[in-house]
């Protein structure tokens, strides 16, 4: 690997943990703003006042083909379905435990890729991965033995979030992520804003009272974190990507114990250390006649 394909690579997989660090942190202030207004609501108030936002910094110039404008809308409704899960589980479940479920995408990522455009992976990146199931399931290690309703949503939202990854890699690769990434979180607040509309009811005390938590949603944890997962997936191999964005449980696990009380057992700090190993050995580069997954021939 040249000097220049190492810095870059190190650029990026930092960048990718500081989006884990502020998407695990977004779970408490999803599970407070959850105590005042209804799920549908909250994911379209998230995403279209951070498009909106985004929209305002780059001064609505738009140069995508309508193709691509209609392709990051799927790539919008996919992040809209997964978040809108997600925040339904999160009525009856723990931070930690959706932060543990919800990183399940990183399994469920090289399996699509591995399965649907039949590309091979070298022997690390699942021995990655496999680390990474354990480490997640240590980190939330929660003591329930069924398989709950909140879980069972957890693991559709799993899945949603990889199908969406897959898919905003693939855009992002030839189009500008900003520009994307408006289109994307428009899609899915406008969709939550109308799911919101007909089958949910909401206050303005509760919509008041859900502010902060709601400020905190659209600027870090939407407009800034989700615009830059497309900019670092212009550099990241997908399955890299999706091990390094997987810390976000780890970081879920510490911020609901910092904020919400739950619990962080030495179990769950051996958890983390596993997470990290997994993240190393992510990088290490396997030489063979294999070529790597990479996202630009992944769905061609």
């Amino acid at each position: 690997m040249e000097r220049s394909q190492l810095i870059q690579r190190i650029k990026t997989d930092v960048l990718m943990l500081l989006i884990a660090m502020i998407w695990g942190s977004a779970f408490s202030f999803q599970q407070l703003a959850g105590n005042h207004i209804s799920p549908f609501l909250i994911v379209g108030i998230r995403f279209l006042g951070a498009s909106l936002l985004l929209g305002v910094l780059v001064r609505l110039r738009f140069t995508l083909p309508r193709r691509i404008i209609w392709q990051s809308a799927g790539a919008g409704l996919l992040l809209f379905s997964a978040s809108a899960l997600q925040q339904f589980a999160l009525l009856v479940s723990t931070v930690g435990n959706a932060g543990f479920i919800t990183g399940m995408y990183v399994v469920f990522l090289p399996v699509f890729l591995a399965l649907f455009w039949k590309k091979r992976l070298t022997w690390n990146v699942w021995w990655a991965v496999l680390l990474v199931v354990v480490g997640l399931y240590l980190l939330t290690n929660s003591g329930v033995d069924t398989f709950a309703l909140g879980d069972l949503l957890l693991v559709g939202c799993a899945i949603l979030y990889a199908l969406q990854m897959i898919t905003l890699g693939k855009l992002v690769k030839e189009y500008d992520p900003v520009q994307v990434s408006i289109v994307q979180f428009a899609a899915a607040g406008l969709a939550g804003l109308i799911f919101a509309f007909l089958f949910e009811d909401n206050s303005w005390s509760g919509i008041g009272s859900s502010f902060w938590p709601m400020v905190y949603m659209i600027l870090p944890a939407t407009g800034i974190a989700f615009t830059l997962q497309g900019v670092a997936q212009k550099h990241a191999e997908p399955t890299d990507a999706a091990i390094f964005l997987s810390m976000e449980s780890v970081f879920a696990a510490l911020f609901g114990f910092l904020f919400l009380g739950e619990s962080f057992s030495p179990v769950q700090w051996v958890g983390s250390i596993l997470m990290f190993t997994a993240m190393v050995l992510s990088q290490i580069t396997v030489v063979k006649n294999i070529p790597r997954v990479s996202l630009n021939n992944a769905v061609e």
